[in-house]
């Protein structure tokens, strides 16, 4: 299976999601690290508009990790049990190994 990447949610935010994922949905990754110095996943970085009005791309992206979750075999209770998008993003890296 693919590896986690950064990638550009067309609203403008950053998130971590699976190399698969971002490639059938047209997302452009972006050349960031994926875990930071201790091995967590880097959270997602919202988007913010011109007016410094923070856009809501949190929403949207623990749908993705979900649907990334169910490419990557994972089953809905599973999904279930992952309570933050880190412990989501890392059970989808290690369905892939």
């Amino acid at each position: 299976m693919s590896n986690l990447v950064r990638a550009k949610h067309p609203n403008g935010g950053e998130f971590t999601t699976s190399e698969a994922y971002a490639k059938r949905k047209g997302l452009a990754t972006v050349d960031k690290p994926t875990r930071d110095q201790f091995g967590r996943i880097i959270p997602a970085k919202p988007a913010v508009s011109k007016d410094g009005a923070r856009v809501d791309a949190a929403r949207a992206n623990r749908a993705e990790l979900e649907d990334a979750a169910r490419t990557a075999g994972l089953s809905d209770e599973q999904i279930a049990s992952a309570s933050t998008k880190a412990d989501l993003a890392t059970l989808i890296e290690e369905a892939s190994k």
